[in-house]
């Protein structure tokens, strides 16, 4: 899971100078600002850990 957290991160880094340099489309800095923010939900989500059953079965 690592792995995959850490190539998500890379990918979401490599998206960030688009919100640096001035004669980037906004709708790509919108395309970058989603990729960055789902990026952050995928990590926290493959590192967080399994919910699991309780013996009431809720």
């Amino acid at each position: 899971m690592r792995v995959a957290s850490a190539a998500i991160i890379v990918g979401a880094v490599t998206a960030l100078p688009a919100f640096f340099v001035s004669d980037v489309p906004a709708m790509l800095r919108v395309f970058a600002a989603m990729t960055v923010l789902l990026s952050i939900a995928a990590v926290v989500l493959l590192l967080s850990p399994a919910r699991r059953a309780t013996e009431q079965g809720v």
